[in-house]
């Protein structure tokens, strides 16, 4: 594992003047347009607005393109506005995303091809903060388990936010978009760039964002600690060569994510920074060699870097704490297209190594938060090898059978031996004696194989009328927190099992795609049964928990059923009116222990009404969620991870947009416009604040945003 280690000094051996050269910002972020409809014909008002591409119930495509969208604070932000998709908030910044009741780990979160972990165990830099909405061209999101291609794990789905190839040519060498965007809410400004310059075989683009916001008031005018300074920037080269001459595609690229002085009111720290700098070269060859008809090559390195800590950002007069964390990830794959009967099959061979370490420093002042307390990551490498096969068999002219397998091999290495038994300050205990007491076993490599695959056909029933009936089995092993997190705090530890299993789930699910005239309908049920579920519990002697300490959080395998569905629908009322609706639930048991499973997101909903005619457009989104009445609250019998039985909520945006010229788009709107006081079920405990249960979300904002094209 030594190769690990050293892609951190090579890939950090860089001058400042390479980071600041990229210093250009992007183009903004996604709204739903109607899809194609029409029996009668209907005349498509004059409008550049983009929005949510036709597409499967499971997979959609948004575009970053809309001036008129609500602000979002990140990528996560911005993901909770699609259907199927809910998010949990510890603060302005961060938020989590949750797809078919699946989070963190269970998702995988890519920019551009780069799978960036983050480096704080309480996932204040969820993957999503690392990938810009503002630098992707097109954001697509996978629900659930539709590949064995997107590589390991992946139970809960993929988003993937993508770039294009600029639309630059020989006869038009340049092309790009400035933008600049305020909220009132938290005064938060923001710009974005995005340049490219090139012709019909080559381009260079530059794209990057900023953003800046103050802490935000709740609906009851109660100020929430949320403010946060982000900023990132990217270049792109590529070279497509002559496409009629059978030439293929290379593009290399760099990405630099800062995020700083980002407050939190659901933890008792917050972040001075998180940074983080990605490399990534892909290459496409189209080839001739017997039944190889493609070739496609992807590699890339992330370094992330976190602090955190208690006395920066908040008054502290004494126990003053600090904590340092890297996280550092490399992978490749390597695709090969093949011809064959009935349609392609396509290879796959994958690669993936995260190393993680972090320490946590205590003090009597600032100046002597020096003295290690704990080491929260005791260096822990996971390394992933896969081999995957997907075919497509066309039956028919209206049938298709989609079959896959994949074979993983994941190994643990603990790394440095001594980081697992370094004796902190004042004989705190080690990692290895947290993992004896809790679990009754000490650090040690891990190997484990896993097979996965999946079956799925689709059949175009009629015109306008598409099913898809599918089975899965996906395996996801435990990541750094949940397998070695050594936080000792007594009473209150949060201690991760060495000797946990992967978690395995099999689905299945039936999608349904209808169009006809002036409507269109898309809906999926699925039911997940998951064996060896990994499950943040509370200590009570429970499956391999050695001790009870009903404060202290462990990991256990659970058996658990996430069932649900979603149903989205859109009436192209006239030219003119477009409404939709759509609505999510999902059903979460702990088998195990016979008790609904926590940090469950309750039924949720939209209902939209858009007027578009000219360069104007008007609209409306009401956002809709149920009481969560389900919930894991009592720590002697569960997890005691969910808060309360939080209440549902009704709020209502507004917005509109106007093409001032044929490059200008002008977007301005309010958000939360009855200034509702509400918080999102997945939202954290208030560690700050005794008048809230949660982190309340945003009250009433006015936003203002111009989007310039070139």
């Amino acid at each position: 594992m030594s190769f690990v280690r050293s892609h951190r000094d090579a890939l950090r051996a860089r001058p400042a003047a390479f980071r600041l050269a990229l210093l250009a910002v992007t183009a903004t972020a996604a709204a739903a347009a109607p899809p194609a409809l029409a029996d009668e014909p209907l005349t498509a008002p004059a409008v550049s607005i983009l929005g949510t591409a036709p597409s499967s119930p499971a997979v959609s495509e948004s575009f970053p393109a809309d001036p008129t969208r609500a602000p979002w604070s990140d990528a996560g932000d911005y993901l909770r506005s699609l259907p199927g998709v809910s998010a949990g908030r510890m603060g302005g910044h961060g938020l989590e995303p949750v797809i078919r009741g699946l989070q963190q780990n269970q998702l995988t979160v890519l920019t551009d091809g780069v799978q960036a972990l983050g480096a704080c165990p309480n996932r204040m830099d969820p993957p999503t903060v690392y990938g810009a909405a503002e630098g992707a061209d097109r954001i697509v999101v996978t629900r659930g388990y539709q590949s064995v291609l997107n590589g390991p794990g992946a139970p809960g789905g993929v988003v993937s936010l993508e770039r294009d190839r600029p639309p630059v040519a020989d006869d038009a060498p340049f092309a790009g978009a400035v933008g600049a965007g305020f909220d009132s809410n938290a005064s938060a400004r923001s710009t974005h760039a995005d340049l490219a310059v090139g012709d019909d075989r080559a381009f260079a683009r530059a794209v990057g964002a900023w953003k800046q916001a103050g802490n935000y008031e709740d609906g009851a005018g109660r100020e929430v600690r949320s403010g946060f300074s982000d900023y990132s920037a990217g270049l792109t080269l590529g070279w497509t060569g002559d496409a009629s001459a059978g030439d293929g595609a290379v593009e290399a690229g760099y990405d630099y994510t800062r995020i700083d002085d980002a407050l939190f009111a659901g933890a008792g720290m917050d972040s001075p920074y998180s940074k983080s700098d990605a490399l990534r070269l892909k290459m496409e060859t189209p080839v001739d060699a017997g039944p190889v008809t493609a070739l496609r090559l992807e590699a890339f390195g992330a370094l992330v870097d976190h602090r955190m800590d208690n006395y920066s950002l908040r008054e502290r007069t004494a126990g003053f704490r600090r904590a340092e964390s890297g996280s550092d990830t490399v992978g490749f794959s390597l695709e090969a297209d093949l011809d064959g009967e009935g349609g392609p099959l396509t290879l796959r061979l994958d690669a993936s190594s995260n190393r993680r370490d972090a320490t946590r420093y205590v003090g009597n002042t600032r100046a002597t938060t020096t003295a290690t307390n704990a080491i929260l990551w005791p260096d822990i490498a996971t390394l992933q090898a896969g081999l995957a096969a997907e075919k497509r068999w066309a039956l028919d002219a209206r049938n298709t059978l989609v079959i896959g397998a994949r074979y993983d091999h994941v190994s643990v290495d603990w790394g440095r031996a001594d980081r697992a038994t370094d004796i902190a300050m004042g004989g705190v205990s080690t990692a290895n004696q947290l993992y004896r007491r809790f679990y009754g076993v000490t650090a040690d490599d891990v190997s484990e194989h896993n097979l996965g695959g999946l079956l799925r056909w689709e059949a175009a029933l009629r015109e306008g009328l598409d099913l898809s009936l599918g089975a899965s089995r996906s395996v996801r092993t435990a990541d750094a927190t949940e397998r070695g997190l050594a936080n000792n705090m007594n009473l209150t530890s949060w201690v991760g099992n060495p000797a946990i299993d992967p978690e395995a789930h099999h689905q299945i699910e039936a999608g349904l795609d209808w169009a006809s005239g002036r409507w269109s309908l898309g809906g999926a049920l699925y039911a997940n049964y998951v064996s060896d579920y990994i499950f943040r519990d509370s200590a009570r002697s429970q499956r391999g928990v050695q001790i009870t300490a009903l404060g202290a959080d462990v990991y256990t395998n659970i058996d658990a059923l996430l069932a649900g569905g979603g149903l989205q629908a859109a009436f192209q009322a006239s030219e003119a009116w477009r409404l939709t609706a759509a609505v999510d639930t999902i059903y979460g048991q702990n088998l195990s222990d016979d008790i609904p499973l926590a940090q469950t997101p309750p039924l949720e909903g939209a209902l939209g009404a858009e007027w578009a005619a000219g360069d104007w457009t008007l609209g409306s989104r009401l956002r809709l969620a149920a009481t969560q009445n389900r919930v894991d609250l009592d720590a002697s019998e569960g997890s005691g991870r969910d808060i309360r039985k939080t209440p549902g909520h009704a709020v209502l945006d507004l917005y509109g947009g106007v093409a001032a010229t044929d490059r200008i788009e002008l977007g301005f709107g309010v958000t939360n416009l009855f200034d509702a006081t509400y918080a999102g079920h997945l939202n954290r405990a208030n560690a700050l604040d005794n008048t809230e249960v949660q982190v309340n979300e945003p009250g009433r904002s006015f936003y203002l945003r111009v989007l310039a094209r070139f």
